[in-house]
């Protein structure tokens, strides 16, 4: 599970809460949170990675460069705070977006930027982990 979610943290395409949905119904026997714990720290790890690799990503992805080289970053303060807890909590803005951008801008401290989104994106997980049954049809997700 724990490199499985490694590639969540900077590629869309793999979907952490189709995985924890998954792990928790193919294996019963092992804890929820412990599932949650293990999505999130891989997936931080990624996104720690591509915060550090930002700029190398951008300079790879023209189009990517283009759009975010019209958003202005600045010294984080409350409102930078505030957008990554609720990237955090509930995917908005994205936190791959977030730290791609603040990655490239280099802005710091990052450990601040993945402590503010962590407890909300392990919360997040916990939901994902303990009631896959209700999420699956609530979200139409027949894995």
């Amino acid at each position: 599970m724990f490199l499985w979610s490694l590639p969540s943290g900077f590629l869309w395409i793999f979907n952490a809460e189709a995985m924890v949905v998954a792990q928790v119904s193919s294996s019963p026997e092992i804890a929820p949170w412990l599932i949650a714990l293990v999505t999130v720290t891989g997936q931080f790890i990624g996104y720690g990675a591509l915060y550090h690799f930002a700029r190398m990503v951008l300079a790879r992805f023209a189009f990517v460069q283009r759009a975010a080289s019209k958003v202005k970053i600045k010294e984080p303060g409350w409102g930078t705070w505030i957008m990554f807890v609720t990237g955090g909590l509930c995917g908005i803005p994205p936190l791959l977006a977030l730290f791609t951008l603040y990655g490239a801008a280099r802005v710091k401290p990052v450990s601040t930027l993945l402590l503010c989104a962590l407890p909300g994106r392990f919360a997040w997980y916990l939901g994902w982990a303990y009631a896959p049954d209700f999420l699956r049809e609530t979200f139409g997700w027949k894995g």
